[in-house]
């Protein structure tokens, strides 16, 4: 996330000032949370927390500029988030016991922020925004199941959610960057 920053930082005269500051915000909170999570799980929940707010900060940017047309493409895409979400928490419910809430609440944060993802102007920077909040969808969940199902032994599970989690924080600084303006 440090070098993410960087690129962000050299390139801040592509975006308003607003939006490069919670971009910075976004990433550092991301930062936050990979300290919390990479050196023990006994610090999982001050993980969650820091990512809880890296989306938050992405529904701010996201939702600023929504395309909302109500259509048939607009509650398909609706329902494969939510049953995505219910899926997901389905499947991992009776692993969470006390982490229900906290859980269900940062998943809840995910779809939202996917959701905004897609509501979008589709305009410069679409495309890449989308990717990357599907692929931290992504990441986020096989990190869920290796964590909550299989106590962290999935053997290239953290590969993968690490793989894909650079990946999407890069096509959503990416597409954020395309474009100078409030898309």
């Amino acid at each position: 996330m440090p070098t993410l920053g960087l690129v962000l930082f050299f390139n801040k005269n592509k975006i308003k000032k607003t939006r490069f500051y919670l971009l910075i915000l976004a990433l550092l909170f991301s930062f936050f949370g990979d300290v919390f999570l990479i050196f023990s799980t006994n610090f999982f929940l001050q993980g969650l927390l820091s990512f809880l707010i890296t989306h938050i900060i992405y529904i701010l940017i996201f939702y600023k500029n929504v395309e909302l047309k109500i259509n048939f493409k607009f509650i398909f895409v609706l329902f494969v988030f939510l049953a995505y979400y219910l899926f997901l928490i389905q499947l991992l419910s009776s692993y969470l016991d006390l982490l229900l809430f906290p859980v269900c609440v940062y998943g809840a944060s995910l779809v939202i922020m996917g959701f905004g993802a897609f509501l979008r102007i589709p305009k410069q920077g679409y495309r890449s925004v989308l990717l990357g909040a599907l692929l931290f969808i992504f990441s986020d969940s096989i990190l869920a199941v290796n964590h909550f199902m299989y106590d962290s032994n999935l053997k290239l599970a953290q590969v993968f959610v690490i793989l894909l989690y650079v990946m999407a924080q890069y096509f959503i600084v990416k597409g954020l960057l395309e474009k100078r303006s409030d898309v």
